[in-house]
Parts: C-alpha cells; sequence; structure tokens
C-alpha cells in the first residue's frame, strides 16, 4: 500500500490515526520533532564549519608550499621571471592569511598557531625577499644559506597549518559528541513521553518507532562516521518524507567537502600546469622508491630531461605559446611511461621521472624513446607554424652504493647538461 501512496509519512499516519491516540501521539511528535531540530542545526553547523575552516586551511597550506617554489628555482637559474611569480605567490600568501584571519577570529583557541604561522611567514619573506635582490645566486653560499633557511620556515608553517588541521578535525569530533548528547536526551524525553501515553497509544507508539527511530539512527550514524572523517560515507535508506531532505542534505554537505579535500590534496601534489607531479611530491616519493630499492638491493635509475632552448620558445611566441608546448611535451613523455614509472616537473621546462627496478641501460632505452619521440612531435604555439623540440636527457642509477637519493639526482642533473653542453639533443648517462 505504501509503495503506490508514495514514501511514508509521519503527517499521514497521524491523520489515519484513532482519536484516541491523538494527543498522545502529538506530544511524542512534538518533543521528537523539537529534537530532530536541534540535531538538525548542530549537524548543519558542524559540516559548514568544517567544510569552511578545512578549506581555508588546507587553502593557506598550498599557498605556503607554492611560494617557495620560484625562490626554489631563483636559486637553481636565477631566472628574472621567477622575481614576478614569487611577488605575485607572496601576494597571495598575504590575502590568505589576510583570510583565514578573519574567518578564524572566533576561534580564539586557534589563534596560537596561526599567529606563530604568521610570524614564520613574515620572517621567511624577509629572507625570501633578500634572496631576490642577489643578482647572481647560483652558487652563491649566502643565497644558499638564506634559501635553506626559509624552506625551513616554510616547511615550519605548514607544520603548523596540519596542526591548526588537526585542532579544527578534533573540534568537529568534540561537536559530534554534544551532538550525540542531544540524541540521547531525546531519546529519553521521547521515551518518558511514551510511555506516558502507552495504555491509549500501545499500538501507535510500536507503528511511529517503527516509521521513525531507524531512519533517525541512520542520520545520527552518518554524521557520527562523517565526523570520523569517512567523507565518502553516504545516508542511503529509505525515510520518511520529513527526513529525506535532511539526509540529502548531509549528504550532499559530505560529497561536497570529500570533493573539495581530494581536490586540494590532489593539487598540493601535482603541478597545475601539466598535471605532473610536483617538486614537493618528488621530494616524498623519491626518498621511499630509494629505500624500497636499497631494502631490496634492486636497481633504480633517475632520469632528468630539459627541453632544448626553450627560452626562445617564450621570447618568440610569448609564454602562452611556451605553456603549451610544456604541457605537449609533458603529454608525450607520460605516453611512453608504464604505471610504476613516475613523471615529476622538477622546475621551469626541466622534469624528472624515477624509475624502479631499472638500471641506467635500461632507462637509456626508454630515454631514447622520448627524445625521438618529442623531436617528431609537432606542437601548436597558436596561430604561428607548429614547432618541434629538442631534449636534453641526463641518467644516474643506484649502481654507486655509497650514494642517496639527492647524490643521484645532482649526478643525473650533471649528465643532463653534459648532455647539453655535447650539442643538446641526445642522451648522456653519468660515469661518475
Amino acid at each position: 500500500m505504501s509503495s503506490l501512496l508514495g514514501p511514508p509519512s509521519l503527517k499521514r499516519y497521524f491523520k489515519t490515526a484513532a482519536i484516541a491516540m491523538f494527543v498522545a501521539l502529538l506530544l511524542i511528535a512534538g518533543a521528537s520533532l523539537f529534537s530532530l531540530h536541534k540535531a538538525i542545526n548542530l549537524s548543519n553547523t558542524i559540516v559548514e564549519t568544517a567544510l569552511t575552516d578545512i578549506h581555508v586551511t588546507m587553502s593557506m597550506r598550498l599557498a605556503l608550499n607554492r611560494s617557495a617554489m620560484p625562490v626554489n628555482d631563483y636559486i637553481i637559474r636565477a631566472a628574472l621571471e621567477e622575481k614576478e611569480n614569487y611577488i605575485a605567490l607572496r601576494d597571495e600568501v598575504d590575502r590568505q592569511f589576510k583570510s583565514i584571519v578573519s574567518i578564524l577570529d572566533s576561534r580564539p583557541e586557534l589563534q596560537e598557531p596561526l599567529d606563530k604561522t604568521l610570524i614564520a611567514w613574515k620572517r621567511a619573506k624577509v629572507l625570501a625577499d633578500s634572496i631576490m635582490q642577489i643578482p647572481n645566486p647560483i652558487g652563491d653560499p649566502d643565497a644558499a644559506e638564506k634559501m635553506e633557511a626559509f624552506d625551513a620556515l616554510i616547511d615550519h608553517g605548514t607544520n603548523l597549518l596540519s596542526g591548526l588541521y588537526d585542532d579544527i578535525y578534533q573540534d568537529t569530533i568534540k561537536s559530534h559528541d554534544k551532538l550525540h548528547e542531544i540524541e540521547s536526551q531525546s531519546t529519553i524525553l521521547v521515551t518518558l513521553l511514551s510511555f506516558v501515553g502507552f495504555t491509549v497509544a500501545i499500538v501507535g507508539s510500536f507503528q511511529l518507532a517503527r516509521m521513525f527511530f531507524p531512519p533517525l539512527e541512520k542520520i545520527m550514524a552518518g554524521v557520527r562516521l562523517f565526523g570520523r572523517g569517512r567523507l565518502d560515507h553516504r545516508i542511503d535508506n529509505k525515510m520518511p518524507v520529513e527526513l529525506e531532505e535532511l539526509k540529502y542534505g548531509i549528504n550532499d554537505m559530505a560529497g561536497r567537502l570529500d570533493d573539495i579535500y581530494t581536490e586540494l590534496k590532489k593539487s598540493s601534489d601535482r603541478d597545475s600546469l601539466t598535471g605532473c607531479y610536483n617538486r614537493r611530491k618528488l621530494d616524498e616519493d623519491s626518498i621511499a622508491v630509494f629505500s624500497q630499492a636499497q631494502r631490496g638491493n634492486k636497481s633504480l635509475s633517475i632520469i632528468m630531461l630539459d627541453l632544448d632552448h626553450f627560452k626562445q620558445i617564450n621570447d618568440t611566441y610569448g609564454h602562452a605559446a611556451g605553456d603549451a608546448v610544456l604541457l605537449s611535451a609533458a603529454e608525450v613523455i607520460r605516453s611512453q611511461l608504464r604505471k610504476y614509472e613516475l613523471l615529476y616537473r622538477y622546475g621551469g621546462e626541466e622534469f624528472v621521472i624515477i624509475l624502479p627496478s631499472t638500471n641506467a641501460v635500461e632507462a637509456s632505452v626508454l630515454a631514447e624513446r622520448i627524445r625521438i619521440s618529442l623531436g617528431s612531435k609537432k606542437m601548436d604555439v597558436g596561430s604561428h607554424t607548429p614547432v618541434t623540440v629538442t631534449v636534453s636527457i641526463g641518467i644516474a642509477d643506484n649502481s654507486y652504493k655509497e650514494y642517496g637519493i639527492n647524490e643521484l639526482l645532482y649526478l643525473a642533473d650533471g649528465a643532463m647538461y653534459a648532455a647539453k653542453e655535447a650539442g643538446r639533443d641526445r642522451v648522456h648517462i653519468t660515469t661518475s
């Protein structure tokens, strides 16, 4: 019968109940709906507060990490455009701080880590400004020392933001506990009122409990799981129409928060232009892959690639064309890789590939394929005639047992520059 009339409705049940049950059912419904209203308001507050606070915190952390990239690139290549990139990112971080301070202004318990993060950023900004004033930082020990201090402050700031994220998460858990307390109090109240009307409404009370409490428990269980970080959970049970909107609202907010978290996590690991993994992700992965190779006594190779004469493309066709060439080059390189072979944008027009279980000779076969594929690819540069780009490639492997992962990256970088000095458009394997 209910399938013909649509989803079950509490109001429809009240209208068809006996007059003798009306007063008891009205008391129960009033108390229950009041408790439900409190639960809805609190659950909405938990979701919206967590959504806003986590978003601004993760966005602030991402902005800090991005601000370090042009400073590092300037130390390596002394490219003037990195100064403009740094200034833009620095101003973005300052704006982010103003935003997060205003959002968390009503949360005094979160001010201390935020203040410490701001202090670390101001000190880092002084160092970065100083580095950017050095005309030629390449090989400058003072620049290197300032860069090390700058990176340490950025790392400290991101760690503080991670701690701030954890504090926000714990606050969400506490709010959930409060919601659970309201649930318990509401259950007790409804049970007492049900007992009062038991003699005149035993059948009605049984039916109402069967219709109302299981869906409410499903909603509460969903809120509990959400509060514990299970953002992939969805409430999917059939419910009375009055609870359907609540169910869909909670599911929608959980989905939005899950999408934002996933997107922030993805953007913090990947280069925004090419979609390759970024320098920060390379630092994380290279240590793990190198350690795994050491434990299993397996080969590991590093390939470092640099697009030849890339500055000429920017100067001739503009930076938009240069970006298009970088994107096309990344796609060509990725097309030659297997799933476990990882591609990173190292900075500017440089890329790095990590090859587990591969020695230098085997890596050179892949490097030649990439070199030939790139050299034969016609790349769009807008209204101009498509161009071809060559690449210089350096390779190093872990056959030098005394070297760590940083030394391997350094050797691959040296081999790449040896390929450039030998005439570009070639592959060079390190010999020392």
